[in-house]
């Protein structure tokens, strides 16, 4: 098949702040998915609690949806013991206030990315994406996130933001175990400097996971892998294959979607530069 490259919808800015859509799905035993029509939100349930991995964008709206979907799936959202973010922006940092204030969880991010959030806001001219939390917990390469049973492996991964992170982590399958590789940051920045410190990233990124035998990919952003998987799960029966394991191999192909995101945007500044 001559299937096309993906490339990053040009309405997925526009769209962030959308709360006329949502759509939830419990994907693993110990996993769930909260989504509006651009950014995800996850929920990673331990033997202590749930980690709360990105919270959307910054509207009560994006909070109330992913309180109800924690909820519908059976579980407690007064669970929330940790906040864990893979970046900077507002659309991943997002209705985090509501959170704090509700359920008093410990909060994660690099300490790169705590300043670059406070200091150079996306939008400056919108105080309503503007940082509104403290993070209590600076985390970086290395480091490891443990709740209960489950340890989250932290990985340093600038390129989308200065200070962005990528992580690993299990999660299981009808009681079978996997490993879940997430890129924290999807977008190439435009600057040559910027792209190649996101190549660099995205290769140390590639080697922990290998050593870490990911299978399982998890995007902040679905249209990376498809709403349609979210669609899936919520009607899957237990005979039914999970289509977010997709084997160690496929995983590594998958990464390169990020590699060919990189080329388009080189593409973008070499015409720029040749014009």
């Amino acid at each position: 098949m001559n299937l096309p490259q993906y490339k990053n919808p040009p309405w997925l800015l526009e769209r962030m702040p959308n709360s006329d859509w949502f759509t939830h799905a419990q994907i693993f035993d110990d996993l769930l998915i909260v989504a509006n029509c651009s950014t995800a939100a996850f929920v990673l349930k331990t033997t202590d609690g749930l980690i709360l991995i990105d919270a959307i964008y910054p509207k009560e709206d994006m909070y109330n949806a992913i309180v109800s979907a924690i909820e519908d799936t059976g579980w407690n959202p007064a669970d929330i013991k940790k906040f864990v973010i893979t970046h900077g922006h507002f659309d991943h940092c997002g209705c985090g206030r509501w959170i704090v204030e509700k359920y008093h969880p410990e909060t994660y991010l690099s300490k790169i990315d705590d300043d670059f959030w406070r200091d150079e806001p996306f939008f400056p001219d919108r105080p309503d994406t503007w940082k509104d939390f403290d993070i209590d917990h600076y985390v970086g390469d290395g480091n490891t996130i443990t709740l209960g049973d489950t340890t989250i492996q932290v990985l340093f991964t600038p390129g989308h933001t200065p200070g962005g992170l990528s992580y690993i982590f299990p999660v299981h399958d009808n009681g079978v175990r996997h490993m879940a590789g997430m890129w924290g940051g999807t977008n190439p920045p435009a600057s040559i400097k910027g792209i190649v410190q996101y190549f660099y990233s995205l290769d140390h990124f590639i080697e922990e996971c290998r050593k870490s035998h990911c299978d399982v990919t998890i995007n902040n952003h679905p249209t990376l892998d498809g709403y349609d998987k979210i669609e899936y799960s919520k009607h899957r029966c237990k005979h039914m294959p999970n289509v977010y394991v997709i084997g160690e191999d496929n995983f590594l192909t998958f990464c390169n979607v990020y590699r060919h995101l990189c080329y388009d945007r080189m593409m973008e500044l070499s015409a720029k530069f040749d014009s």
